[in-house]
């Protein structure tokens, strides 16, 4: 004698199956986005170490950044040209003044001009700007990409792949996770960076945008650095004109 199954019974037993088969699936799925997205950084990783030149932009997205004891950090445009040169504008704030200051870095050489004086006065760094200190390894980890940023694509810790994004015309994966900064050399090398200017580094929250060549051409930093920024402070860094020639050179000291 035979069975025949009804059709809703017939249906409700292929919904159960489907439910039952997509829990490992998404399981699986999600699986995989992790397994891409370790091969995608280290290819990011290879990439941008062979570029020789770029241009770049630094935004705060939230929160505040203080530089040169009372300047706000409102932005900075620059130059890398390796294997240890940058400069860049830095953009900043004092009360409801805004400021450029310029600043040129070479090997372990530091510049920058004097936002005081009425001409484009350089002075470097081991000297005081308006009757204060700077601290040039401060500075510079701040401003130039190749100290913290881009050193920290290859830290990221659990990346997983966020989406597809396009950024300028250009197609991008999102790669998200969290990276610890001390694990980079300056920290906890023979001369570290001064601990008084930094924080007491944690995991902190990264987005990375990678086009299909393997070039970070953004990525957002979520966390103070240092002790004088606010605690939601959110860093933004963007890439342009990867490999075209940049030329940088010593400026003119005082």
């Amino acid at each position: 004698m035979s069975h025949r199954l009804s059709f809703p019974r017939f249906s409700i037993l292929i919904m159960a199956l489907l439910v039952l088969l997509s829990v490992p699936l998404a399981s699986q799925t999600h699986a995989q986005e992790g397994d891409v997205a370790g091969p995608l950084l280290d290819r990011a990783v290879e990439t941008m170490a062979n570029v020789q030149s770029f241009r770049f932009e630094l935004t705060t997205v939230q929160g505040e950044s203080i530089i040169m004891n009372n300047l706000e950090l409102a932005g900075v445009e620059g130059a890398v040209q390796r294997p240890d040169r940058f400069e860049a504008t830095i953009t900043a704030r004092v009360a409801v003044i805004e400021v450029d200051v310029r600043i040129v870095g070479i090997g372990e050489r530091l510049w920058v001009t004097d936002p005081l004086a009425d001409d484009e006065t350089y002075i470097e760094v081991t000297e005081e700007v308006a009757g204060e200190p700077i601290v040039g390894e401060a500075l510079t980890a701040l401003v130039n990409p190749d100290e913290i940023l881009l050193a920290a694509v290859g830290l990221v810790q659990e990346p997983t792949i966020d989406g597809i994004e396009t950024l300028d015309g250009v197609r991008t994966t999102r790669v998200v996770g969290t990276v610890d900064l001390r694990d980079l050399p300056q920290f906890n090398q023979a001369t570290p960076i001064p601990t008084d200017d930094f924080l007491a580094l944690e995991e902190m929250p990264i987005t990375i945008w990678i086009d299909e060549e393997g070039h970070v051409l953004s990525m957002e930093l979520e966390g103070p650095i240092t002790a004088d920024e606010s605690p939601d402070v959110v860093r933004r860094l963007d890439i342009t004109a990867i490999n075209e020639p940049v030329d940088i050179t010593e400026p003119v000291s005082a």
